[in-house]
């Protein structure tokens, strides 16, 4: 297995001319921590189908994950750069309601159960 003490890790990539992206673990780390923010290790998991540990070494770098989820993360990674920031536009909307008088907690719940609504899709 290779882990964080190896010096760079090569995975398959379609848009770079070599064909490979070669990146540092803290690279890889960075990386997916911009795709997910919050519990990177258990959606790592649920998306790999793996044990949530396995996830949360991933999610730390202390294991380099597999290509075929570094595939996922750098694809999603790709879709984020070109989309925009998720965050700052959940950021405005909150601010907005705020303004408007709601409560925090009101509006946790209204996010959390958007997150339920997306995850049951």
């Amino acid at each position: 297995m290779t882990t964080h003490a190896d010096n760079r890790y090569s995975y398959p990539r379609r848009d770079r001319p070599a064909g490979v992206l070669r990146l540092e673990p803290d690279e890889i780390v960075e990386m997916i921590r911009r795709v997910l923010p919050a519990g990177a290790g258990s959606r790592l998991a649920i998306i790999a189908e793996v044990n949530p540990r396995l996830g949360a070494r991933w999610a730390s770098g202390e294991v380099i994950p597999p290509a075929d989820v570094f595939q996922w993360i750098d694809s999603e990674d790709d879709v984020l750069r070109r989309a925009g920031n998720p965050a700052a536009e959940l950021d405005a909307i909150v601010e907005r309601l705020r303004a408007a008088g709601l409560q925090d907690i009101t509006i946790g719940s209204h996010l959390l159960a958007a997150e339920a609504r997306l995850r049951n899709r």
